[in-house]
């Protein structure tokens, strides 16, 4: 049985180089989705501190001084 045409040197280059093109595509695109999730989470745990803050009766000031100490 034959085979087909062996890929040239520049072929297989040209062919690697696309695979390293749609990875940093893929790794973009993660990136990007993780920020978005973390921005999701930070403001789930502001929206969650703040809940608890209003619960506790007690100003933000009130929470900064028990925090830090002063």
């Amino acid at each position: 049985m034959a085979r087909g045409k062996a890929a040239t040197l520049e072929e297989k280059i040209k062919k690697v180089q696309d695979k390293i093109s749609d990875l940093n595509e893929k790794i973009a695109n993660a990136e990007n989705e993780l920020k978005e999730l973390e921005a999701q989470k930070k403001e789930r745990d502001l929206a969650e501190l703040q809940a608890i803050v209003n619960e506790s009766g007690k100003s933000i000031e009130d929470v900064k001084q028990m925090l830090l100490g002063n």
